[in-house]
């Protein structure tokens, strides 16, 4: 700090040494004013910035102590020296908890007085290279402009005791307000915002500083202006990064007394460096996290259609193993259903035996409908859809299933609620409700307690089919591969893995999604979600018809 850039305040009531101490101090180069008691010199400070004061203790209508309390008041950051020739050890300790910078006994050579005004202003110069360096370490510790910026605005605010302090960014051809510090009400930042635009803009186009003292058409540059009166003092600042201008730093005095000097445009100028920075780094930050993005969701995009590629590969596989079991199936069944048929019809079989035989007759269907599901997969057949209700269907997949369930013991539970019907093919959907009641079935075989819970309902434009089994559960891990083909947990022999995987291919081509839910220990539940058939307007009626009731 130099001496021509410091405002220092002498406050005694003997004239002989105040009269020594200001001149002594002018000749070393500091602005110096002075005051004959402490209600004088308390309004010197009211009305001009000190950077320090030299004050006697025992002075008339208010004493050292007093006007200390009260500078500290004014500035925290104002260093005060007291002196006195009637010292006790009781007065120089309220003197330092008051926030005294030192205590000099009377009488004082003038060289210890120099030697302790130089260590009371590198002080204040410490403290002023603090907050410079609380600024530099919030800009290096984030890249968040919106936590940032308000961050050294308040910084800014403290350290050269502004009135007002805001950030504006540059976007295109405007600047825009990025953040205000000692601005609550609307008014004030658009008129913040209405100088940046007019004064700062200008000063950015010549990418310089610049210190304005009292209205603006007082500068010869910026004449042709609408003054703001209530600005006292300004400093606009371009914020300039490799010859980039990124956007504007004002700081004004509106209520504070006194002028911003060339210390104050100097660690305006640091304030300016650190925001450039700062918003320099947070452009690279936000162009980087834009390229991760851009990254991920290639990577998404190519993992997906890697998955798409290798379903699409073992489809074309199941669908050439699904074409020749088709063609090797269809035959044998054919005779299976036709002498069971024969057999049931034949009059000296007993009934017992003929009801035997339809079960028979059931079970070969309910296979035929599965190879026609499988020819699917090898485009050999495609179903025209129909209106299918669920609740009918589920009734004929149970029917075939009953012996099963009885036989394992497993307790059925229904909530079957009305809901509309559904578009699709009904055997393709009735193969669904048994692979998932299988699949339950199975789930189930070493569990003490067996339930089976099957749910229908509506829920907005969609049918829901829940089905919910009291099993041990499957992990994380091996429900994320429940739906690929030929993944099975069963025992070799025991399933071929297709089953879900052809359930899930169904409920796919319905329209429809087949998720499942399920932790260890506490049973499984597959949830089908189907769109709801769309109502169909009954046919026209004829001339004169009365309409059905």
């Amino acid at each position: 700090m130099r001496p021509a850039d410091v405002n220092i305040l002498v406050a005694d009531d003997e004239p002989g040494i105040r009269e020594m101490l200001v001149d002594e101090l002018r000749q070393a180069g500091y602005r110096v004013a002075a005051a004959a008691d402490g209600e004088e010199a308390l309004a010197k400070a009211r009305s001009l910035p000190f950077h320090l004061v030299i004050s006697d203790v025992r002075m008339p209508r208010r004493d050292g102590v007093a006007l200390l309390a009260e500078l500290k008041q004014i500035d925290p950051d104002i260093e005060v020296i007291l002196t006195t020739g009637y010292g006790t050890i009781d007065t120089a300790v309220a003197a330092m908890k008051q926030g005294a910078y030192d205590f000099l006994q009377k009488p004082y050579t003038l060289d210890a007085m120099r030697r302790t005004v130089e260590k009371a202003l590198e002080s204040r110069s410490l403290k002023t290279l603090v907050a410079l360096y609380e600024s530099s370490r919030a800009v290096f510790a984030s890249v968040r402009l919106e936590t940032l910026l308000p961050q050294i605005t308040n910084l800014a605010l403290r350290l050269l005791k502004a009135d007002d302090a805001s950030i504006l960014l540059r976007e295109g051809d405007r600047l825009y307000l990025a953040a205000a510090a000692g601005l609550t009400d609307d008014q004030g930042l658009q008129a913040r915002l209405a100088l940046g635009e007019r004064v700062a803009g200008r000063l950015a186009e010549a990418r310089e500083p610049a210190v304005l003292q009292g209205p603006l058409t007082d500068d010869p540059r910026f004449a042709d202006l609408p003054p703001l009166r209530e600005i006292a003092s300004a400093i606009v600042h371009p914020l300039v990064l490799a010859d980039e201008t990124l956007g504007i730093l004002c700081i004004h005095r509106t209520r504070t007394p006194g002028a911003f000097g060339l210390s104050d445009a100097r660690c305006a100028t640091v304030f300016a460096s650190q925001i450039a920075q700062a918003v320099r780094n947070a452009q690279l930050v936000g162009s980087l996290e834009a390229k991760v993005r851009e990254r991920d969701a290639a990577c998404r995009r190519l993992e997906e259609t890697q998955a798409q590629l290798i379903r699409a590969e073992k489809l074309a596989t199941l669908g050439q193993i699904a074409g020749g079991i088709a063609h090797e199936l269809n035959n044998p069944l054919t005779t299976i259903l036709g002498f069971a048929q024969l057999l049931r019809d034949a009059p000296e079989i007993p009934p017992a035996r003929r009801a035997a035989l339809g079960h028979i007759e059931a079970q070969a269907t309910r296979c035929a409908r599965l190879v026609q599901t499988l020819a699917t997969f090898s485009g050999a057949s495609s179903p025209e859809p129909s209106p299918v209700r669920i609740p009918p269907l589920l009734d004929d997949a149970l029917a075939l299933l009953r012996y099963d369930l009885d036989r394992n013991g497993i307790t059925l539970r229904l909530d079957i609620r009305d809901a509309p019907a559904i578009r699709g093919n009904a055997g393709q959907l009735q193969q669904v409700v048994l692979s998932l009641v299988t699949n339950a079935l199975d789930a189930m075989a070493g569990s003490p307690e067996r339930i089976l819970e099957i749910g229908v309902r509506q829920q907005g434009g969609r049918v829901l089919l829940v089905v919910g089994d009291t099993g041990g559960g499957i992990s994380r891990e091996t429900a994320a591969h429940l739906f690929e083909p030929f993944f099975s947990t069963k025992p070799p022999g025991k399933g071929t893995g297709l089953g879900l995987f052809i359930a899930n291919e169904i409920v796919h081509r319905h329209g429809g999604v087949l998720s499942v839910q399920s932790h260890r220990g506490q049973g499984t539940r597959f949830t089908v979600e189907l769109p709801a058939a769309p109502e169909q307007d009954p046919p026209p009626r004829k001339p004169g018809q009365e309409p059905s009731s």
